[in-house]
Order: structure tokens, then sequence, then C-alpha cells
């Protein structure tokens, strides 16, 4: 499916995931200025982890024959894919160790790496489930 059509669904995708960053952004603010979090990236690791859950699920169910081509588009390449930043992951981890708070950083890297591959397994076993 190579065609307009396709484009404008990862264009659409796209805008609606990123607004919804955006969003769980804006809330996690409130949370990550607390003290007891010592300015882990909150916002950026919820996205990310709810993120690898959700392309295991779409993914999954892509796989299964469910969704359409359309669906993948939409849902993984466009929304999923303005919805997660790994670069924003990257450049939170560098600043961190830069900034001196190499433990925030370390435990950042691994907690989101490590919970966002259980994630994704999470969302494709349940996928797998609801087919079943």
């Amino acid at each position: 499916m190579r065609s307009l059509l396709a484009v404008l669904l990862v264009f659409v995708g796209g805008g609606i995931g990123s607004v919804l960053r955006f969003g769980v952004s804006l809330g996690a603010e409130r949370i990550s200025s607390k003290p007891a979090l010592g300015g882990f990236p909150i916002g950026t690791f919820i996205v990310n982890i709810v993120g690898c859950f959700a392309i295991g699920l779409v993914m999954t169910s892509f796989n299964k024959d469910l969704l359409r081509e359309e669906h993948r588009l939409l849902l993984a390449v466009g929304i999923l894919g303005g919805f997660t930043t790994f670069s924003s992951f990257a450049w939170e981890s560098i600043t961190r160790a830069h900034d001196g708070q190499l433990t925030t950083a370390l435990v950042y890297i691994l907690l989101s790496n490590m919970l966002g591959l259980v994630a994704a397994a999470l969302g494709a076993r349940l996928a797998t489930l609801m087919i079943a």
C-alpha cells in the first residue's frame, strides 16, 4: 500500500500520537518536579513503556491478520511513532549524566529498556490471548 492514503494515515496518526505525548508530558511535569523522583524524566518514561506495550499488542494483532495494513500504518507507524520518542530518551539520559546525575541516568536507561521489553512482550501476549 504505497499510496497517498498510506501517507495520510501515517501523517494523521503521527499528529495524534504527538498530541497524546504532549498531554502525558504536561501531566508528568507535576509528578517529576517532586524531589523524591530526583529529576527522573517520568513523562518520556511513561510514553515509551506504554508505547512498547501498545506496539506488542498492535503488531501481534497485525501478524495474526486481525488488523489490515491501513491499521498498522495508522496505529504502529503513525500514532505510536508520534507518541514514543527514542531521541528524547537519549537526550534526557546524556543530559542527566552530564549534569552529574549518573545514578538517575543509569536507572532511567536500565528501567526503560528492561520494562520496555517486558511491556512489548506483555502486549504481544495479551493480543495472543485475546485472539485465542
